[in-house]
């Protein structure tokens, strides 16, 4: 169904008439009756001729074939090369007309010239993206003015101009000479590393539109909803998963557009906007490395098995770890998403198929359209919880009572439906035909799922499992008969979408489904549970290169979570190193002595090519004083490895001599400076006069260990650098003492 070769057609002159024609191809265009392909060839050559906005160029596809006859008799006109020729004209002209649509359609170029005619007038052009919307309206409306025959003419007719609407779309001609629609990008498992298999499908091209031969774009989103429930090929799951979710979460958007998402021609959009991402959570490249994924909800311990434990493939590999992290991270931190707990599964499944742009450009789009994918917020969640419960409870009476025995329709326990997105219940090759249609139904494909696994269990079965007590055991029961080698996941889906009215009213429709969670909205948010994100905190950010000690995103990640909370959104900015200033303490008093809090990172020297980095967080600046100073905001810390903390603790005995020992938070003199004391004389922390060696004792208050680790408790320095703290919004240090925001004037 191709629209074949094509041809320029030059411009004609501009002439009075041409204006009187453009008006008749106007009233003939809102006319009830059957459009003139003549009147349409008359009427396109005195478009061409007042045609600024169109570059005086105009691409027109005729056919070769048997040239029809129009309703009045009179033989079909054909535009090229800015003039009119018919039928018995000089036959050099007729065959230059011949070779210019070579098996092309005369509806199609009726509704080229229509087209045409409408983007005619300044500032459309062709690579206007408003033309694909007006491409599509005047195309279907000039196939309702054809004949209802039905027959392959219409088809191919209809799927002609729908392959010009996505050329327009990707910023082309439909008709240029040599141009071809840039086809769909391939898929790539990101995830395991592994390659994608290519299987030959007969239902799906390699290049736009989704969906050929649908009347509308209504039959079009069914005709791709039963593709989907076929199954899709594995090498274009990354296109066509990226290109639903657009088509569905963007129905004010021509289809013709957002079928070009998962083509060639967007890649470079996509990544650009990722790296943008990218640029605005990691402005290091150093911390991409050493991202820390955040769990959405779905907890630590379900995050770290999600990611440590087999996946059913294989090990997730150090780079799939990473690719999976920051897609997370940028759903927090850039499109501000806290809670979503289905997400991280959502995210690994998408990711076997897809590189990490394409993932967070799908996910941006379900975001998008929150009410048809996914709960994002407590309140989202628990209502889906709470819906599933009622539909349980009304369609599956038996089950319910069997449930709500072990417990099963608690919030907690819908988790391997809700919270695990069905990877612990399926294989991971159903998980992916499961994926195929949830990416074009949304929500309602979820709730068909989990209701239709429940008739797994038989009359019989529930006899049995009447002695179950807890939730665990009956998703086991249901993990047995999902893993078993006789369930087949095509079976399933006639559970899903029953064709038989009784069974269909057992499943939610989509209107039904919204009414129902809206219902469950009010329940849902009065008994919302306390959520702590578990997720640590983001690493802190660095503003010059000199610094070494505090590179690893994992020791700033560890101080952010160590540090108070007024301090979490700042930068560690270098002000002393001994790579750069010299060992002394004058030197260390002279560029720290004006910084109120700051940050001490030693690098302990304790073998050969073996170092521990060791620290502590001062609250006031470093400078000689006859007394010990400070305050309980002062800790000492051990940064890596099995980094620790250490924060101090009052005494509540009331021991005089105890407290002022316990109180000496801060000691800096000519000769040492130290953090913590004990009876003895002895420091949790102490360096020399020459910052060449240091000690480590056990102090009051702290309760720390000896920070350089069990043995001598003397050791040699190597590195030694102080931080202060930086504002991210400004650059400034965080003491200087002047409000970020002057509000004087308000």
């Amino acid at each position: 169904s191709a629209c074949g070769a094509s041809r320029l057609v030059q411009a004609s002159k501009t002439t009075s008439e041409s204006c009187k024609e453009k008006t008749n191809a106007s009233s003939c265009l809102r006319g009830p009756s059957v459009v003139s392909l003549s009147d349409l060839s008359v009427s396109a050559r005195g478009l061409t001729a007042d045609a600024p906005g169109l570059r005086d160029t105009l691409f027109v596809s005729l056919s070769s074939a048997s040239p029809v006859d129009d309703e009045d008799g009179s033989n079909v006109n054909m535009v090229v090369n800015g003039s009119l020729c018919k039928k018995n004209q000089h036959h050099e002209r007729k065959r230059d007309a011949q070779i210019a649509a070579n098996d092309g359609d005369q509806r199609v170029a009726a509704g080229r010239i229509i087209a045409a005619g409408r983007l005619c007038r300044p500032p459309y052009r062709w690579r206007n993206k408003c033309m694909a919307n007006r491409l599509h309206d005047v195309g279907s409306e000039v196939l309702g003015r054809q004949r209802a025959d039905g027959g392959p003419f219409e088809r191919r007719s209809r799927d002609c101009l729908s392959r010009s609407m996505h050329l327009v779309a990707a910023g082309m001609s439909p008709t240029s000479p040599g141009v071809e629609m840039s086809p769909f990008v391939e898929s790539k498992d990101t995830l395991f590393g592994r390659s994608v298999p290519s299987v030959d499908c007969k239902w799906f091209s390699n290049k736009p539109p989704l969906v050929l031969g649908a009347k509308n774009d209504k039959a079009s989103l069914k005709v791709l909803k039963q593709k989907c429930h076929i199954g899709l090929p594995p090498q274009l799951r990354c296109a066509l998963w990226a290109a639903s979710v657009a088509r569905v979460a963007n129905p004010q958007i021509p289809i013709a557009e957002t079928d070009a998402v998962g083509t060639v021609s967007r890649q470079a959009v996509i990544q650009a906007r990722w790296n943008c991402a990218l640029g605005v959570m990691f402005p290091n490249l150093a911390d991409r490395i050493d991202v820390i994924a955040p769990d959405l909800g779905l907890g630590q311990d379900n995050l770290k098995r999600l990611v440590e434990e087999d996946y059913g493939r294989g090990a997730i590999t150090s780079s799939g770890k990473v690719s999976l992290a920051l897609v997370l991270s940028a759903v927090q931190q850039v499109l501000g998403i806290e809670y979503c707990p289905p997400l991280p599964d959502i995210a690994t499944v998408l990711l076997t198929h897809m590189p990490e742009e394409y993932a967070f450009a799908t996910i941006k789009d379900m975001i998008n359209d929150t009410s048809h994918f996914l709960p994002v917020s407590q309140k989202d969640y628990y209502s889906w919880c709470h819906s599933y419960v009622f539909f349980v409870k009304r369609n599956f009476p038996d089950h319910y009572k069997l449930m709500t025995l072990c417990g099963a329709l608690e919030d907690a326990a819908l988790d391997p439906i809700f919270k695990r997105f069905f990877t612990t219940l399926l294989r991971p090759e159903d998980v992916l035909r499961f994926m195929d249609i949830f990416l074009v139904e949304g929500r309602k494909a979820v709730f068909r799922l989990a209701l239709s696994i429940l008739r797994l269990v038989s009359r019989d079965d529930m006899k049995r499992l009447q002695q179950l007590r807890t939730s665990d055991s009956f998703w086991d029961e249901i993990r047995k008969k999902t893993l078993h080698p006789d369930f087949s996941f095509n079976e399933q889906l006639k559970k899903m979408y029953p064709k038989f009215a009784k069974m269909a009213k057992r499943y939610p429709r989509r209107r039904a489904l919204r009414r129902v969670i809206k219902f469950h909205e009010k329940t849902a948010l009065d008994n919302v549970p306390i959520f702590v994100d578990q997720t640590p905190p983001k690493p802190l950010g660095f503003t010059s290169d000199g610094c070494s000690l505090a590179k690893p995103a994992i020791v700033r990640s560890n101080l952010a979570k160590w540090l108070p909370p007024s301090l979490r959104a700042t930068k560690l900015d270098l002000i002393y190193s001994t790579e750069l200033h010299g060992r002394s303490l004058a030197s260390l008093y002279d560029k720290c002595g004006r910084y109120k809090n700051t940050i001490t990172l030693i690098e302990v020297l304790t073998g050969e090519n073996e170092s521990t980095v060791v620290g502590m967080f001062a609250t006031e600046p470093w400078t000689t004083n006859i007394a010990p100073f400070g305050d309980g905001e002062c800790f000492l810390f051990r940064a890596s490895p099995d980094a620790k903390c250490f924060k101090w603790t009052p005494d509540l005995t009331f021991d005089l001599e105890s407290n002022t020992v316990r109180e000496q938070f801060m000691v800096a003199t000519n000769d040492y400076l130290a953090m913590g004391a004990n009876t003895d004389g002895t420091h949790g922390l102490m360096l020399g006069q020459d910052l060449i060696t240091g000690e480590s004792h056990r102090a009051l208050g702290f309760e720390n260990e000896p920070l350089q680790g069990i043995g001598q408790p003397v050791f040699c320095i190597g590195i030694f650098e102080v931080y202060r703290f930086v504002r991210e919004i400004d650059g400034k240090s965080s003491d200087d003492g002047k409000p970020i925001w002057d509000l004087s004037g308000m």
